[in-house]
C-alpha cells in the first residue's frame, strides 16, 4: 500500500525496537522488504542498520529457498526437483544479496540470478542424462521455475494495480515499469545462461507453455510453504509465520474452489485474494501481527509472476525461430488480468474487513469500560 512510505527514525524508536511491539515488528518487515524510506533524526543510518534483527540474515535466505521449493511443490511431488530447487534458490538468493551489497542495479541482479538458474538447470539435465545421482529423474523445466521464482516480480505487479485502485497513479505507473524491467532482466539472464550452457555442450530447451498443477494435497502444502517462506524472508516472528502459512492455504483453497465451480482464472484469483485478505484484516486489527507481512504472504501463492515471465520468454523466444509475439503478448495480458483480479480482491477484502474489525474492537472497549456487575 503506497500510504506507507516514510518512517522517522529517532533514538527512542531504536531503543523501543528491543521491546518487539507491533510497531517495531511492522517496521522490521517493511524495512527488510524496502517498503519504507527511513528518515533519521538525532541518530544515524548506521545505528539503524545495527539495530538487532529478529534473527540472523541466513534464515531469510532459507526463507527464499523455502518459497522456491514451495512453488515447485505446486507442480510435482518429485523430491529431486524440490530439493534441487531449494538448493538453487539458496545460491541465487545469496548471489543477489551480494550484488545488492555492492549496489549493482536491480536489472543486472535479476539477470545474474536468472543466468545461474539457466546454467544450473542445463547442467542438471546433462548430469541426469549421464545417470549421475540425484539428477536422474529431475525435471529441468521445473528447476528453471524453482530458480527464477525468487526473482519474479508478480507481487510488484499486484502492488501496482492496488496503487491504481487506490488512485495512486504515479506510483502505480512506476511499479508497473519496475515489474517490466525486473522481468526483462530475468528473461535476458536466463537466455544468457542457456547460451553459455549450449556453448559448453549441454544445451536444453525451456518450455514456455503452462505447466500443469500436481496433486491437490501437494498444492496446499506448496501454498503453505510459499507463504511461510516469504514471512521468514521478511523477518516475521514465529506467530506471524504460522498465520501466514494458514492464510496462504486459505487463499489457495478459495481459489481452487472457485476454479472447481467453473469461475474463470481472474475471478478465481480475486476470490482467493478476497477470502485471505478479509480474514487477515480481522486478525491484524486484533493482534500484534504486522499486516504487511501477513497479507503479502497470503497473496503470494496466487501472484502471476511465473505467467508474466513465461509470456515475455515466449515473446522473445529461446531461439530466433521459437519467438511467438502473439502468444507471448496474450500470456502477458493474461498475467496482468490475474494481477488485476488479485488486487481487486485484496482491496475489497480489506475494505470489508476493516469496519467489522473496528466495530468488534469498539464493542470490546465499551464492554471493558462498563463491566456488568
Amino acid at each position: 500500500n503506497s500510504r506507507v512510505g516514510i518512517v522517522l527514525v529517532t533514538p527512542a524508536l531504536l531503543k523501543s525496537i528491543e521491546s518487539e511491539g507491533i510497531a517495531e515488528k511492522e517496521l522490521s518487515v517493511l524495512l527488510a522488504s524496502g517498503r519504507v524510506i527511513p528518515v533519521a533524526h538525532g541518530t544515524t543510518f548506521e545505528a539503524l542498520r545495527d539495530a538487532p534483527a529478529p534473527y540472523a540474515s541466513g534464515w531469510t535466505t532459507i526463507g527464499d529457498a523455502t518459497l522456491g521449493a514451495g512453488v515447485v511443490l505446486l507442480f510435482t511431488t518429485n523430491w529431486r526437483d524440490i530439493l534441487l530447487s531449494f538448493l538453487i534458490c539458496l545460491a541465487i538468493s545469496r548471489l543477489v544479496r551480494l550484488l545488492d551489497a555492492y549496489e549493482v542495479p536491480v536489472l543486472f541482479q535479476q539477470g545474474a540470478g536468472a543466468a545461474v538458474a539457466g546454467l544450473f538447470a542445463a547442467t542438471a539435465a546433462e548430469l541426469g542424462r549421464r545417470d549421475v545421482w540425484p539428477f536422474v529423474g529431475s525435471t529441468p523445466a521445473l528447476l528453471v521455475v524453482g530458480g527464477v521464482v525468487v526473482l519474479v516480480a508478480g507481487i510488484t505487479a499486484v502492488g501496482a494495480v492496488l496503487d491504481a485502485i487506490d488512485e495512486f497513479y504515479v506510483t502505480a505507473s512506476a511499479r508497473m515499469f519496475e515489474t517490466l524491467m525486473r522481468t526483462v532482466g530475468i528473461v535476458g539472464g536466463l537466455l544468457l545462461g542457456l547460451r553459455i550452457a549450449e556453448a559448453a555442450g549441454f544445451a536444453m530447451t525451456v518450455r514456455t507453455d503452462a505447466i500443469p498443477l500436481g496433486p491437490f494435497p501437494a498444492q496446499v502444502l506448496g501454498a503453505a510453504m510459499i507463504a511461510y517462506g516469504f514471512a521468514l524472508f521478511a523477518y516475521a516472528d514465529r506467530t506471524t509465520r504460522l498465520l501466514a502459512a494458514t492464510m496462504g492455504v486459505t487463499a489457495w483453497l478459495s481459489y481452487s474452489l472457485a476454479v472447481f465451480v467453473g469461475a474463470g482464472e481472474t475471478v478465481s484469483n480475486a476470490i482467493g485474494a478476497l477470502a485471505a485478505t478479509f480474514i487477515s484484516t480481522l486478525i491484524v486489527r486484533h493482534t500484534t501481527v504486522p499486516s504487511f507481512a501477513l497479507i503479502t504472504a497470503a497473496l503470494l501463492p496466487l501472484v502471476p509472476g511465473l505467467a508474466l515471465y513465461s509470456g515475455l520468454l515466449m515473446t522473445v523466444g529461446t531461439t530466433a525461430d521459437t519467438a511467438n509475439v502473439a502468444g507471448g503478448s496474450q500470456g502477458v495480458l493474461s498475467a496482468l488480468m490475474v494481477a488485476l483480479g488479485i488486487a481487486a480482491g485484496a482491496s475489497l477484502g480489506t475494505f470489508l474487513g476493516r469496519p467489522i474489525a473496528d466495530r468488534v474492537r469498539t464493542r470490546r472497549r465499551l464492554s471493558d469500560a462498563n463491566p456488568i456487575s
